[in-house]
């Protein structure tokens, strides 16, 4: 068994991919990662680091060996990070 990273994939109505998302523990646990960031706005510095963390981990499955890309998803598109997708919305706010 090995683990493979989990993606949300946006597809247009041809079926095209449109962009591949890494799927984070903070997407997983929304609720959660909600009240982090509540906290966090409020000033909690904990809270802050929880929640990045939790931004910052992507989530993985377990498949087996022949199930495994070569293509982790990342390639060439740097933006397509975790962490590079949230040093985005940071600097958009």
């Amino acid at each position: 068994m090995k683990l493979k990273p989990v993606y949300i994939t946006i597809e247009d109505e041809d079926g095209n991919t449109i962009e591949r998302i890494p799927y984070t523990a903070a997407a997983d646990d929304w609720i959660r990662a909600g009240r982090l960031r509540q906290k966090a706005k409020a000033g909690d510095k904990d809270a802050a680091r929880e929640l990045e963390k939790m931004e910052n981990t992507q989530m993985m499955e377990a498949v087996e060996d022949d199930e495994v890309d070569q293509d982790d998803g990342f390639g060439d598109h740097a933006s397509n990070t975790p962490t590079d997708n949230n040093k985005k919305q940071k600097d958009d706010q």
